[in-house]
């Protein structure tokens, strides 16, 4: 198993070093959230999202974005994580999209997630160079089959304490990892139980299968699941911080 301790000071010396964008300022700056529809290449269903637009954002000049993948509950249910999460996601800088998607249907989701991100590519007013994907918990399995079945697509991947399933997803198993392109960041803590155990079955399938996949796996010492959103757990902050350094890296590198 790869694991990587994390050391705050070490990290935070990563951070200042590279001069990563907007951690200065990550508290001050407008963001500008607005309601968008796509179109599903599965079956033509229209669905909405919100996009989260920094700051700096100017029209027609080239932009990163993140497409962040809520876990189980509703779209709306799970706003109270992730509309925060996109605006501090805008606030460096990058456009976050949190879109509609359906968790249901295998074919379709990982579609619905494809359709997004080509959504963001065609159009010119946001013109988008290269797209993100964080997933949290269930999200994972619509994301990570995505990422298996349309390498290329998206540049960068973050998976937080998820992995895939089985049902109508396990012919999408563990082997095919190797199919996978780019690089992911795995964040898991140490106290989250089967989140925990895929997590690790999934690094060590990459190691098998895909070593040479650009692969971080994390594991946060003493934090539980849905961590990354529990501002009074510790490694919620480290783990942030190694997210922004992982975007900046892949998407802005």
């Amino acid at each position: 198993m790869n694991i990587r301790v994390n050391l705050i000071l070490l990290l935070l010396f990563l951070l200042i070093s590279v001069g990563v964008k907007g951690v200065s300022n990550i508290a001050d700056g407008n963001v500008q959230i607005v309601t968008r529809e796509y179109t599903s290449e599965y079956d033509s269903l229209v669905q909405g999202g919100l996009v989260f637009l920094p700051d700096d954002w100017r029209e027609f000049e080239t932009h990163q974005a993140i497409v962040m993948l809520h876990g189980a509950g509703t779209w709306e249910e799970q706003k109270v994580r992730w509309v925060p999460y996109g605006t501090e996601v805008a606030k460096l800088g990058f456009i976050a999209v949190y879109p509609q998607r359906r968790p249901a249907s295998c074919e379709a989701s990982w579609m619905d997630v494809k359709s997004v991100i080509q959504s963001l590519y065609d159009s010119e007013h946001l013109n988008v160079d290269k797209v993100g994907v964080v997933a949290g918990s269930f999200g994972n399995i619509s994301g990570l089959s995505f990422m298996q079945k349309y390498p290329g697509v998206a540049d960068a991947y973050i998976d937080m304490y998820g992995s895939l399933a089985n049902g109508c997803y396990k012919h999408l198993g563990e082997k095919n990892i190797i199919s996978m392109t780019e690089p992911i960041l795995i964040q898991v803590g140490s106290e989250d139980g089967g989140s925990l155990q895929r997590c690790s079955a999934l690094s060590d399938a990459i190691d098998d299968y895909n070593p040479g996949l650009d692969k971080t796996f994390t594991i946060y010492p003493n934090s539980r699941h849905g961590f990354v959103f529990n501002q009074r757990d510790g490694n919620a902050i480290l783990s942030r911080a190694e997210q922004i350094f992982f975007w900046n890296r892949t998407l802005r590198g």
